[in-house]
């Protein structure tokens, strides 16, 4: 070969490196580039991932109070949630209040032997008739002999009662020829007059509705013992 044409080649040759390099270089620069703009593109979507705000649910006077430094006003808070609440449907109106009803004590019947006479005093407490003990009796033991007793006990019912009820006769331990007559008077009027004997014990039961005074009466005939009034008892209206 003529080393004119070699010097061509090999100057051609030398053009060729050249721009081989040159062309190497910029293509490594363009790698380079592509791998540091993905690297920020990747970093830049972490930030901004983590920047995402978040969405709260607090009152606009929070929003304000935290911007300007104070604490969150939650009484606003509060108020606020309690006027958009809807009303609950299951609410009962409220009761009106009535006033009680006046109770008054059941009535009862009330012993005789609890009311104190206005006229006269017998004897009071427990007699036996027929072997039945009568506890609160009244009775009376006749005196035959320069006696100054008398004959007859009286109440004032006033009005408040509406039936008497007693088992009338001789107690147990009386003579055995003891008699008596026996006597009830409503106002001065005689309702109920009866002669008992020993073991002849009998029962009385009479309207007093409106009666003011009650009279007991005592006529011994003969014999010794208690005329008895067994557990007289006065009953009130129903």
């Amino acid at each position: 070969m003529n080393s004119p044409n070699w010097n061509k080649v090999s100057a051609i040759a030398a053009v060729i490196g050249v721009v081989v390099a040159i062309l190497f270089g910029v293509l490594t620069q363009c790698d380079n580039s592509d791998g540091n703009a993905g690297a920020r593109l990747t970093s830049s979507t972490v930030e901004q991932t983590n920047d995402t705000p978040r969405t709260t649910t607090s009152s606009p006077s929070t929003t304000l109070s935290a911007a300007s430094g104070h604490s969150p006003d939650t009484t606003a808070a509060t108020t606020t949630t309690g006027l958009l609440e809807p009303p609950n449907a299951s609410t009962t109106p409220p009761t009106q209040a009535t006033a009680p009803t006046p109770t008054t004590e059941p009535r009862r019947a009330v012993p005789l032997t609890d009311l104190e006479p206005v006229e006269g005093q017998w004897s009071t407490g427990s007699v036996e008739m027929g072997g039945a003990p009568y506890m609160n009796s009244v009775y009376k033991r006749p005196c035959y002999v320069a006696c100054s007793d008398t004959w007859r006990v009286g109440y004032n019912l006033g009005a408040r009662y509406e039936r008497f009820v007693a088992t009338v006769g001789v107690g147990d331990n009386s003579d055995l020829d003891a008699s008596f007559l026996m006597e009830v008077y409503l106002d001065g009027v005689r309702e109920f007059s009866e002669v008992v004997t020993l073991g002849s014990a009998m029962q009385v039961d009479l309207e007093v509705a409106g009666v003011l005074r009650l009279e007991l009466f005592l006529d011994p005939e003969r014999g010794h013992g208690a005329a008895t009034f067994g557990d007289p008892t006065l009953v009130p209206p129903t």
